[in-house]
Formats: structure tokens, C-alpha cells, sequence
């Protein structure tokens, strides 16, 4: 409308000039002064004002296709750009203009659409990172922090626009951070939180933010996971060294006196042969429970659950120990009332059993007991193996299922491989059920299995 105004405005006081300056001409040409111009004025005024609503007309049908455009370029500004703007069949210079700028606002439109996609993505994906990710301008204040920064640094509402040294308790890492924002090269360092005990590989890079000015990308890889199983690599590296360097020594021994024939005596040297053959089932056994527990820990062996009596694998496991029981003056028995259904892989259960009644025989005490019951409790068979032996004492409870562990290291000789529990263990887990212990100190303990 302001242009329409505008427009015929302008040609109504260019039509009058126009006319006026004829008048004029006229005046000077034929002369007669006043009185000549009065006369000749509606002549020349008469056409001027006829062809103002012609005009008008024109302008009109002008200005409202160039208020059209202006309105659609104004809310496309605005930020609706939606509405395309409709481009007249002419093909004059004012649809040329319009053709141009529907043109400019279809390419806006899909860049802008463009634009939010890529925003949109972009923050999805940083949001669900596991890794800590946050943005640190040049002032130090954080620009950017993802789901994961703000859980690690245990803040509820938006961190962005406080500084980092309040977010983040962290003082070498907030160095690192200083550097780079100073003009150092990228950092990279290893972080241990002391509140939640987790460890991070911290990485520091300088990015340019806000029109080039120096920022940093701070990204913070939780790596608790991998040092616990780097510590138990070593762990098990040197408990199977320890393990192995015991028999090696006594083998080597033994072999070095038959060798000098140090020993003519016949029975001597059984003795020492005797002692050789001991050590190496031992290394056998240690040998043959590292490939199991390997096996079953990486979930390569195959279980063949089926339907069977727990009642008739309890007393297999009591019978193949029944010689083992009577050495060690230990009454083994069994307590089952009726059948006692399970689902299970029978030789995996034998196994489980095996090392239980063998761990509840060797730690027990002469004129001792080993009791095997089976019971269903809230319509799940647990199956219980009871001693009266030596106990474990209340801080072990939890590591007794540790490989390698002993509660007392110098009976390592009674104690087998060490690797029995840890077995327990893994086995229950893959049949879909647990193992638990209660004991006390002096008066024996009690393994339950619950399936």
C-alpha cells in the first residue's frame, strides 16, 4: 500500500510539472502574458488530469504485485518462508523481479531446511555419546556440554555459559585447558575422579569459535572398564607363573638327583619319581581348569540343557568322592526328599558339583560332615552343599569366586588349582542361575545353588 501511495504521488506531480511547463511554453511562444495562460490552462491541465486514473490503473496493478513480493520477502525474514510468491504469466521487468526473489526464497527455504538438519543431527549425536563432551570458549565459559559432561560432573540444569573450573573439579584438567586456550598444542592426559573412582583419557583440541577467536573441545573416554582388565591381566599372569613355578622346581629337583644318581637306593628313586608324577598331574589339572574357565568365560562351549533328576547327579558326584571322604575321616551324605526336577546340562552340573563336595572334603576336619541337600523354594530348586570345616572369615566372603584365590596361601598343596569357584561361578551364570556362600570362621560354610 505505501508503495502504491508512493507511485501515484509521484506521477500525479510529475503530470502536473508537466503540464505547467507546457503551459509556459505555449505562454512564450505566442505570447499575451496572463490572460493568454488562463485561457490555454485547461488545455493542457485537461489531458493531465484524464490520464491520472489510466495511470492510477497501471500503478496500481504494479504496486500491489510489488506489496505482494515485499510482504513474503518481510515474513520470510521473519522467519516464514514457507509461502511461495506467485510469479504473474507477463513477461515484463516486474516479472522478471518476482521470478528472481521466489527464486532467492525457495533457496533460502531449502538451505534453512538444510541447516536445521544438520543442527538437529549434529545434536543428537552429541547428545548421545557416551564419551563427556564439552566446548570451552576463549573466556574459559563452556559453550556446548553433552548428556554424558553433565552427568559426570553431576549438574541438572544447562552448564553453558559458566565457567568450567565450577563445572568440572578437576584441576589438571582445567590446566590442560588453559594451555590450549593460551596457545599450546593439543594435551591429552589421564584423569582419576576420587569421588566416583573412575578413570578418563582426556583429550584437549583447539578449535576456532565465535568468528575465529581459540576454544577447546574437551573430550573426556571413561577407560575404568580397561584398567580393571589390564589389572587383572597382570593379575592372572602372575598367579599362574606363581602356580606353575612350584611344580617346575620340585620336577626339576627330582630329575637333577636321578640324573647325578645321587640316590642308589631303588625306593629312593620311586620316591623321587613318585614326587615328579604328582607335580605334573597338578600342572595337568592347573592346565586343563585354564582352558575350561577360558572356554566358559568366553562363552565358546555349547550347554545341552535338558529335563533331569538333580537326586540321581547328587549321588553320582557322592559316590566318586566316597573314597576321597573316607581318607580324610569326612562323612558324606545327602539330603534329598523325593526327586528334585531340574533344567540344566547335567555334565556342566556334575561339574559344578564335582568341585564343591571336592573344596567341602579338602578344607573340612577329621570326623567332619559334607551334606548335599536339595530343596524348592518360592518354585525354584536351589541346591545347598553344607560343611563343617574351617570357614571363611566375613572380609574373603565376596573374593572366594576369584580365580587364584586362597584364604590361606600356605595350604596350596590341599587347595588344587585355585580355579574350582571361579568355574562355580561362570557355569551357574550361563545356566541361567547363581551361586551364593554363608559360612562363619571355625564352623564350616555353606554353597547354595539356585537355578
Amino acid at each position: 500500500m505505501r508503495v502504491r501511495r508512493r507511485l501515484l504521488g509521484t506521477f500525479a506531480a510529475g503530470a502536473t510539472l508537466a503540464a505547467l511547463a507546457g503551459l509556459a511554453a505555449a505562454v512564450v511562444v505566442l505570447g499575451g502574458g496572463g490572460e493568454a495562460a488562463w485561457r490555454l490552462l485547461p488545455f493542457f491541465l485537461g489531458p493531465a488530469v484524464a490520464s491520472i486514473p489510466l495511470a492510477g490503473w497501471l500503478l496500481r496493478r504494479h504496486a500491489a504485485r510489488l506489496d505482494q513480493v515485499a510482504l513474503v520477502a518481510e515474513r520470510a525474514l521473519a522467519g516464514a518462508a514457507e509461502q511461495p510468491i506467485p510469479v504473474p504469466d507477463e513477461r515484463d521487468e516486474m516479472a522478471r523481479v518476482t521470478a528472481a526473489i521466489e527464486s532467492l526464497r525457495a533457496a533460502l527455504v531449502l538451505r534453512v531446511a538444510a541447516a536445521d538438519r544438520e543442527r538437529t543431527l549434529l545434536r543428537s549425536v552429541i547428545g548421545r555419546m557416551r564419551e563427556a563432551l564439552g566446548l570451552v570458549g576463549a573466556d574459559g565459559r563452556l559453550e556446548l556440554a553433552n548428556d554424558s559432561f553433565r552427568a559426570l560432573c553431576s549438574v541438572r540444569n544447562d552448564p553453558t555459559g559458566r565457567p568450567l573450573a565450577e563445572i568440572l573439579r578437576a584441576p589438571a584438567v582445567i590446566d590442560a585447558v588453559a594451555r590450549v586456550l593460551a596457545g599450546d598444542e593439543d594435551g591429552e592426559l589421564t584423569w582419576a575422579d576420587p569421588v566416583s573412582s573412575r578413570s578418563f583419557d582426556v583429550q584437549v583440541t583447539a578449535v576456532p569459535v565465535n568468528g575465529g577467536s581459540r576454544g577447546a573441545i574437551l573430550l573426556l573416554y571413561e577407560i575404568t572398564r580397561l584398567e580393571a582388565l589390564e589389572r587383572v591381566r597382570r593379575e592372572f599372569v602372575a598367579n599362574v607363573s606363581h602356580e606353575l613355578r612350584t611344580p617346575i622346581t620340585s620336577i626339576k629337583a627330582a630329575v637333577e638327583t636321578l640324573l647325578e644318581d645321587r640316590c642308589a637306593d631303588a625306593a629312593i628313586a620311586m620316591r623321587f619319581l613318585g614326587i615328579s608324577a604328582r607335580q605334573v598331574e597338578r600342572m595337568e589339572a592347573l592346565l586343563a581348569d585354564l582352558t575350561d574357565l577360558s572356554l566358559i568365560e568366553t562363552e565358546a562351549i555349547k550347554l545341552d540343557p535338558v529335563e533331569l533328576d538333580a537326586g540321581t547327579v547328587v549321588r553320582d558326584v557322592i559316590a566318586q568322592h566316597a573314597h576321597l571322604a573316607a581318607e580324610a575321616r569326612v562323612t558324606l551324605d545327602s539330603d534329598l526328599p523325593g526327586p528334585l526336577p531340574l533344567h540344566a546340562d547335567r555334565r556342566r552340573l556334575e561339574q559344578v558339583l564335582v568341585n564343591l563336595v571336592d573344596n567341602a572334603i579338602k578344607f573340612n576336619r577329621p570326623g567332619g560332615r559334607v551334606t548335599v541337600r536339595g530343596r524348592v523354594v518360592d518354585g525354584r530348586p536351589l541346591i545347598e552343599v553344607e560343611d563343617t570345616g574351617v570357614g571363611i572369615p566375613a572380609d574373603a566372603l565376596d573374593r572366594v569366586f576369584h580365580r587364584f584365590f586362597r584364604i590361606d596361601p600356605g595350604v596350596r598343596e590341599r587347595a588344587g588349582t585355585g580355579l574350582g569357584l571361579a568355574i562355580v561361578k561362570h557355569l551357574m551364570r550361563l545356566q541361567g542361575g547363581q551361586v551364593r556362600v554363608e559360612s562363619e570362621l571355625g564352623r564350616g560354610s555353606k554353597f547354595v545353588l539356585s537355578f
